[in-house]
């Protein structure tokens, strides 16, 4: 069985996660920007480029947002990107803050056990 290369499977994951939350015209996480949306890991490249494994897992739609340019332009600013953790939670915990950080808190979790993560979860 051939493995895709890391872009293949970001874009596998990419429609993907476009394909399970329904969006049949995608917005933008942050400021729900109609306008083509780009997928922003929020943990980096750079933290995960020790190992192809972590960095899969970090494609993981608990982990990623769909932001359009501007926003994703402006995502790895600190307070930026406690909003993006935040919007995930909003996300998945349907409106619920702490269940959604519950929610996403297990996927964190995989990668962090293995590696150093620079920002930490947002606390709720």
């Amino acid at each position: 069985m051939t493995t895709l290369s890391i872009s293949d499977f970001r874009k596998d994951q990419f429609f993907a996660m476009l394909e399970r939350r329904g969006i049949g015209s995608p917005r933008c996480d942050i400021c729900g920007e109609t306008r083509s949306v780009q997928m922003h890991e929020i943990i980096s490249r750079s933290q995960t480029i020790s190992s192809e494994e972590i960095r899969r897992l970090s494609f993981d739609e608990h982990l990623c947002n769909l932001l359009c340019p501007i926003c994703h332009e402006h995502a790895n600013i600190r307070s930026n990107e406690e909003n993006c953790w935040f919007v995930l939670y909003k996300l998945y915990g349907r409106g619920d803050v702490a269940k959604g950080y519950e929610i996403v808190k297990p996927y964190y979790d995989r990668i962090a056990s293995r590696i150093e993560i620079m920002t930490p979860l947002l606390r709720v």
